[in-house]
């Protein structure tokens, strides 16, 4: 696989954190629902208020951390799908804050942009990195919940207890009304 092809499904799949990682890096149950637009490797604009009523799952990754994105999500991609039936929709995205400005059109280019390629968000400026926190050269998830609130920040390179902790826990997020 090319390093387009394994960047981009590198860029599509969960990541999961240790039990006890997850406790301790979730935000407070009561956190108001939050919005950012941010826009993907088609210059189209993708903003978190339009998934509400879904529970969102964002997987992050700079150039380092984007290889452990794929430890993540197998065992929750097995359980949950991208669609309606499971109110799971995971998005893609990658962090390129300090990617100078004449470089921007170079690294857009190593996204593929074809109709079947899934959609990857390109923060250039860092956005979810400055309201959430960021751990560079490892995988980042952010999971919201159906209102859009921030339940968790994790950050790690992923292991079978830490990925089945993370389905869990969307689980719980998804049976919640």
């Amino acid at each position: 696989m090319t390093l387009v092809r394994r960047t981009s499904f590198a860029f599509l799949v969960i990541a999961g954190v240790a039990p006890a990682a997850l406790a301790a890096q979730s935000a407070p149950a009561d956190t108001a629902p939050v919005d950012f637009t941010i826009r993907d490797q088609r210059d189209q604009p993708f903003s978190l208020s339009q998934l509400r009523g879904h529970v969102v799952v964002i997987t992050s990754g700079d150039r380092t951390g984007n290889r452990y994105i794929r430890a993540w999500s197998d065992a929750v991609r097995a359980r949950f799908d991208s669609d309606s039936a499971t109110g799971v929709w995971v998005q893609g995205h990658a962090h390129l804050a300090g990617i100078p400005f004449f470089l921007k059109g170079y690294v857009r280019g190593r996204f593929d942009r074809g109709p079947s390629a899934g959609r990857v968000l390109l923060d250039w400026n860092g956005t979810l990195a400055r309201r959430f926190g960021y751990q560079p050269d490892v995988a980042n998830v952010y999971v919201f919940d159906r209102r859009g609130a921030l339940r968790h920040h994790l950050a790690g390179t992923g292991s079978p207890e830490a990925t089945a902790a993370l389905a869990g826990e969307l689980a719980r997020l998804v049976a919640e009304p």
